[in-house]
């Protein structure tokens, strides 16, 4: 398989794993910790192989951000896509914030 069809593969897999997930989260679903781990897997291996360096991994987290929340990363959590990235070593953290789930009080809070 040719660079530019690997590069092509894995954009293709990230793109897809991180819509699920932003798209899920989105939609007030729960979102198991495992995906999110996952797609970080995915943007430190393209990092790891020299599929993409931090400039262009930015650029394209952002822009899956944009097309599955409305706005970059830095619109909606503060920080620049860039910030998700450390390049000595090889680490993306993908930002992404679920809704609270609704806690009731039990009956153990009722009786004091």
């Amino acid at each position: 398989m040719s660079t530019v069809a690997l590069r092509a593969a894995w954009e293709r897999e990230l793109r897809a794993r991180l819509a699920y997930l932003l798209r899920s989260l989105a939609a007030g679903d729960d979102a198991p910790p495992a995906l999110r781990f996952k797609a970080e897997g995915i943007a430190e291996a393209g990092l790891a192989l020299g599929l993409v360096d931090a400039a262009e991994l930015a650029a394209l987290l952002d822009a899956i951000y944009r097309e599955c929340c409305g706005a970059p990363i830095a619109a909606l959590f503060a920080y620049a896509a860039a910030d998700c990235i450390d390049v000595a070593r090889t680490r993306v953290t993908l930002p992404f914030a679920m809704r609270r789930a609704p806690v009731y009080p039990g009956p153990a809070a009722e009786t004091g």
